[in-house]
């Protein structure tokens, strides 16, 4: 992979790592289904 292609991926995961944090405790699928919402509620996601 390219530097710059690594470049790209760590900024997105700079971007996201305050979204993707622990949720309130549940099943790993309520976990990520809130993850998944959150990132599109603030428009992270095109």
């Amino acid at each position: 992979m390219s530097g710059s292609a690594q470049g790209g991926r760590a900024r997105e995961t700079d971007r996201l790592s305050p979204v993707l944090r622990p949720v309130r405790a549940g099943s790993g699928f309520e976990e990520a289904l809130e993850q998944i919402l959150q990132v599109l509620r603030l428009g992270l996601v095109p």
